[in-house]
């Protein structure tokens, strides 16, 4: 305590004070961040109680319908580009969704290399090449 008192310029009564106002700080903030999680928790419980597709529409989420998907399918805001709320067709929703990640011809290349390998390594193994 004698050492970090003379490091930072004070004396020991003045290092104990200055720690003990710390201390009631980091309480205070602790209190703040704990009451914040409760706050949270009852927030999402509540949502969870009530409809949560309503929050979800509300969030932006999209639930799509179709042949595809055989029942309702929530597609997250970052999946889609369609404007919030609003109605528009299946049709038009299909359009507005993003497409899937396409391998590089490098990575395509790659795959097929390596299924080629496994190939000819279970012929081998079965003695069916020559």
């Amino acid at each position: 305590m004698k050492k970090a008192a003379e490091a930072a310029g004070r004396s020991v009564s003045e290092e104990v004070e200055h720690r003990m106002e710390r201390l009631a700080h980091y309480e205070m903030v602790i209190a703040e961040v704990q009451e914040w999680q409760a706050k949270m928790a009852l927030n999402i419980e509540a949502a969870e109680r009530s409809n949560l597709e309503a929050v979800l529409l509300r969030r932006n989420w999209k639930k799509l319908h179709g042949a595809s998907f055989n029942s309702g399918n929530w597609i997250s805001p970052d999946n889609h580009n369609l404007p919030p709320g609003g109605f528009i067709s299946e049709e038009e929703a299909a359009s507005f969704l993003k497409p899937a990640a396409q391998p590089s011809p490098i990575d395509m290349e790659a795959l097929s290399r390596l299924v080629e390998r496994a190939v000819k390594q279970a012929f081998a193994e079965a003695k069916l090449a020559s």
